[in-house]
């Protein structure tokens, strides 16, 4: 990741590296008002999951949530998340509950 990065509102990158300008191109594949995105990350503290900067991960809202059917970003911090505590698994397995209902719901009413 670029050294000073920062993010547009819409998640655009003011610096990108070659992998993420490589990957700019499904801006144009990714299917239109089909796929719901369920963006999940951690922050130890330091802006980190501890592997990936914070921008890094919310740098996927440029490339997908234009085409996307949603795009949601949940962020869950904590200095334990890198051994997951109880507690957070179980508020993940319930946004991950949520988000996998609300598309089971949707695709019943889309066959009425």
């Amino acid at each position: 990741m670029p050294i000073g990065m920062k993010l547009n509102a819409q998640g655009k990158p003011n610096k990108m590296n070659a992998a993420y300008k490589q990957m700019t191109g499904v801006r144009k594949t990714y299917p239109k008002d089909q796929v719901r995105v369920l963006n999940i990350i951690g922050d130890i503290g330091n802006h980190s999951d501890g592997r990936v900067e914070n921008i890094s991960s919310e740098s996927l809202k440029y490339l997908v949530a234009d085409r996307a059917r949603s795009y949601h970003l949940v962020k869950f911090t904590g200095k334990m998340l890198n051994t997951l505590s109880f507690m957070k698994i179980l508020k993940l397995i319930k946004y991950s509950s949520n988000f996998c209902e609300i598309n089971k719901a949707e695709r019943l009413f889309s066959l009425l």
